[in-house]
């Protein structure tokens, strides 16, 4: 007959560790253990992005319709500003992550976003292309351009040597819709339109050096996107300016 030894096995232990006091766990366990490190930090930063695009004339005709030119232009920019704020660095191996402090309101840290954007696209008939067309000018308006706000809660990491920044929505949300439903945008598919798209410091540091003796830390981001294809061309810049900075023990 077949026994269970599992509840013998644990029973055995169970034993040792009443008559020893407590098991220890193994070294390779010990080992597995990530160790965790956590400051606290003031931290700012500034953000932009700015794109541009214009969609070069084309001509289409079949079947004697009369010859159509599409054309367009138009630009987007973007800005963020965080004034110091309260940050907690955690640290585990060599990746860090900044968490906002919550704050009294529970809503943590936001900040506002602005943008600003306009755009044309237009369809043109030539006059006389075809059975006596007298021409005209045809727009896709009307358009929702201008300027909007928006909040967003900025989240820092390190990881792989690069500093990241990615600008969540924030809370509480907006009184007014911070999209743009009919005002033309375009931009290499890699770019997030209506906000920052998330790029690389240039520079790599070591999480360790965040939790050194030096306490001030700035770095910088900057990437230039490209669009081409369709008709349409353009060029999207992104920057940003972090600034860290160290107040607390490490713990």
């Amino acid at each position: 007959m077949r026994t269970n030894r599992f509840p013998v096995l644990l029973a055995a232990l169970a034993l040792a560790g009443s008559s020893a006091g407590a098991v220890a766990l193994p070294t390779a366990a010990h080992a597995a253990i990530p160790t965790l490190q956590n400051a606290t930090f003031k931290v700012s930063l500034r953000a932009t992005q700015t794109t541009s695009w214009s969609r070069e004339p084309m001509g289409s005709i079949a079947d004697c319709s009369p010859i159509v030119r599409f054309s367009g232009r138009g630009t987007e920019q973007v800005s963020v500003t965080l004034k110091p704020a309260k940050f907690t660095a955690w640290r585990t191996a060599g990746e860090v992550t900044f968490l906002g402090d919550p704050g009294k309101d529970g809503f943590g840290i936001n900040t506002a976003m602005k943008i600003a954007r306009n755009g044309v696209e237009q369809a043109e008939e030539v006059a006389g292309s075809c059975m006596g067309n007298p021409g005209r000018v045809t727009s896709t308006g009307p358009y929702d351009c201008g300027s909007k706000r928006n909040n967003v809660s900025p989240s820092i990491t390190l990881a792989g040597g690069r500093v990241r920044l990615k600008l969540g929505d924030g809370l509480p949300a907006p009184l007014i819709s911070p999209k743009f439903r009919t005002c033309p945008a375009y931009a290499n598919p890699a770019v997030e339109l209506n906000g920052i798209t998330e790029i690389p410091s240039l520079e790599k540091i070591a999480a360790g050096e965040l939790f050194g003796t030096f306490r001030q830390h700035i770095l910088l981001a900057r990437r230039t996107f490209k669009l081409s294809g369709g008709g349409y061309r353009g060029t999207t810049t992104v920057a940003w300016e972090i600034t860290l900075t160290r107040t607390g023990a490490v713990r």
